[in-house]
């Protein structure tokens, strides 16, 4: 009967990160000290029961046993006596600054003002008026009855002169005098200290190769392969101990499970948050939705060293009689990228928002990627976006059209807002959700949670609801 192991090999050790020429690997493997024969299929099962048992150590030797030959890596053809040198450079390059800034500013206004103003008036005034009046006055009255008619006859003179005179003379002196006198002193004084010290230090490496076909009329062809080493494992066991193991199956289940439902609640309050009425849709025609796409776009906008910062403008074609949606979180979510022969990192997200003008949809992909470093291909990036498009309202409907119009003003402007809302409450529901999780975290007692776990997974309710019961648990 054999016992089936379970081994646990440390890469490091395969690594060459040992100097002797036999290397180890260490495991320990546990097995019930009750263990019937007919039931050692079901041995790991068992492994998860037993508390007490044998604990066996083994260990595994590695030992070198040569060299073979890998797989392909790269071939380079040589003309008739030519040579290639081959050349790598590893650069590094580090600088540190302290700067200490002392700044001082001193400033000091004195102002005296002072005001003197005398006023000296004089006034004379004549007046000289002179009247004079001469009348004359004279008259007469005749009368006569002719045949009985009376006849009168009256003559009057009157003559009146007024003459007057006045003089009047005014005369004023005024004398004013004011005298002002301001001085003014100001001072300031600035002292500035700054401190630096910059310490950069560089290294380089530089790695030449010479490759020469010594033959004058024959080419060549160099191919490379990776060069494995051979290792010969064994497994040993050198020792064997009686044990007790209890297990503690998720120890700080409770306490992660007490963050996770109070993050969950704060984020749930979050999501609740009342949100602005929907505008209800136009009825619209019996055409369904389509999605457009931009095709894929080839990335050509290769550096140097094949690495790449760009934006890329995707223009996604309006099918004709349908329109954009105006849902730019679509658009966004369908950008995409397809790599071919890409072996080093790359990223690539969505720049500002997707617009739209006359019947395309436009978006903005920034694509960024590493430089690469040795001989090789750039490789092949292709990007693509998509947007939902809706059926244009007909023409000849102008009250739909005008309906559509507003529908589509009115879910811009109730996009935006839900937008906002559910920004500003998530950014705070976050907030509160991480203080919630550093605060159980800063309060936890590991040892108490062990316990929790350990009474919860051992001692079932019926025996733990008397105190003397809880005094032999030690």
């Amino acid at each position: 009967m054999q016992n089936p192991l379970v081994y646990n090999f440390d890469k490091s050790l395969l690594q060459g990160e040992t100097k002797s020429s036999d290397r180890f690997a260490y495991s320990q493997y546990f097995m019930p000290l009750e263990v019937d024969p007919a039931q050692q299929s079901d041995t790991l099962s068992d492994l998860a029961k037993a508390q007490v048992g044998y604990l066996f150590l083994d260990r595994t030797r590695i030992r070198p046993q040569g060299f073979a030959v890998g797989e392909y890596v790269y071939g380079m053809s040589l003309a008739p006596g030519e040579e290639v040198v081959v050349e790598q450079k590893t650069f590094s390059k580090r600088e540190t600054t302290l700067e200490d800034q002392e700044e001082q500013e001193t400033q000091f206004d004195l102002e005296l003002s002072s005001t003197l103003s005398t006023d000296l008036q004089e006034g004379l005034e004549r007046q000289q008026s002179l009247t004079t009046n001469t009348g004359l006055s004279a008259g007469g009255s005749l009368g006569a009855n002719i045949k009985g008619v009376q006849v009168n006859a009256d003559l009057k003179y009157t003559k009146n002169v007024t003459e007057a005179d006045t003089e009047s003379r005014r005369r004023s002196v005024k004398d004013s005098t004011t005298a002002s006198s301001k001085v003014a002193s100001k001072y300031r004084a600035l002292h500035k200290t700054v401190f630096r010290i910059a310490t950069e230090e560089r290294f380089e490496s530089t790695n030449k190769r010479v490759l020469r076909n010594p033959n004058k009329f024959t080419p060549i062809d160099l191919h490379y392969f990776k060069l494995l080493q051979k290792l010969q494992m064994t497994q040993e066991r050198y020792g064997a101990r009686l044990c007790w193991a209890p297990q503690v199956k998720d120890p700080a289940f409770d306490l992660f499970e007490r963050i996770r439902l109070g993050k969950q609640e704060i984020m749930q309050k979050a999501e609740a948050v009342a949100l602005p009425p929907k505008p209800v849709e136009p009825v619209k025609p019996t055409k369904p939705p389509v999605w457009a796409t931009s095709g894929e776009v080839r990335a050509d906008k290769w550096g140097f060293t094949c690495d790449m910062r760009y934006d890329y403008t995707l223009e996604i074609p309006i099918p004709a009689g349908y329109v954009w949606d105006g849902d730019p979180q679509a658009v966004k979510a369908s950008a995409a990228l397809r790599t071919v022969n890409m072996d080093r990192g790359y990223t690539y997200y969505v720049v500002g928002e997707p617009w739209a003008a006359i019947d395309k949809v436009y978006v903005k992909v920034h694509l960024g990627v590493d430089g690469r470093v040795g001989l090789g291909g750039c490789g092949e990036i292709y990007m693509r976006a998509a947007a939902r498009c809706m059926a244009a309202p007909d023409a000849q409907d102008a009250q739909y059209t005008a309906a559509y119009q507003a529908w589509l003003v009115a879910m811009g402007d109730w996009n935006k807002k839900v937008e906002d809302i559910r920004t500003t409450s998530l950014s705070e529901a976050q907030d509160l959700a991480a203080a919630w999780e550093q605060d159980m975290m800063a309060r936890v007692n590991p040892v108490a949670e062990l316990i929790n776990r350990v009474i919860k997974q051992n001692f079932p309710p019926n025996v733990r609801d008397e105190g003397w019961e809880v005094e032999v648990w030690r």
